[in-house]
């Protein structure tokens, strides 16, 4: 699918098997809302995707890859029911939802949120964080696993992670 780089539209993508790659490396993309859907393949944001409103996006089976900066207006889900969470770019949205039944979640680069919350049935969780550590308060459940999150903070974004099984890490990039 090609769209317009100069026009500002609202896009619903849905795919029953195969690849979605939305975006090219090195281009900005604005629009209004988008939402991509894939049943069974993988799902791969390249280049900046500017959303003026929310953003979702859901792989039932298939990883979920955000290698492009996405800068959110409203807020933004991503989830997955088998395969990873892979942010490797600067992500920005007002609330952001990170979900996968079976698969990590992890982004590489900094978070930045009014809330979040990460939920992994089975799978590690590893997320960087924008801003300081006192900016956040955090509630995390692990049924098996490890945190390096002390339990008890104050601050005013709400942090909500939860693991079964596996890890979860939280670096806060200051």
């Amino acid at each position: 699918v090609k769209a317009p780089a100069d026009k500002v539209l609202g896009l619903s993508l849905k795919v029953s098997t195969g690849k979605v790659i939305f975006g090219e490396a090195g281009k900005e993309r604005r629009v209004s809302s988008l939402s991509i859907e894939s049943t069974t393949g993988s799902i791969t944001l390249l280049g900046k995707t500017v959303c003026e409103s929310d953003f979702s996006s859901e792989a039932s089976t298939g990883s979920l890859r955000i290698k492009g900066d996405v800068v959110c207006g409203g807020d933004a889900s991503l989830k997955s029911s088998t395969g990873d969470l892979d942010i490797s770019a600067y992500f920005s949205a007002k609330k952001i939802t990170l979900r996968t039944s079976t698969g990590d979640i992890k982004s590489s680069k900094p978070l930045s949120f009014e809330s979040l919350e990460a939920k992994a049935s089975t799978g590690d969780i590893t997320l960087r964080v924008a801003g300081k550590k006192e900016e956040y308060s955090y509630h995390y459940e692990i049924s098996t696993g490890k945190s390096n999150l002390p339990s008890f903070a104050m601050g005013e974004k709400p942090i909500d992670i939860r693991t079964s099984t596996g890890d979860i890490e939280l670096y806060f990039a200051e």
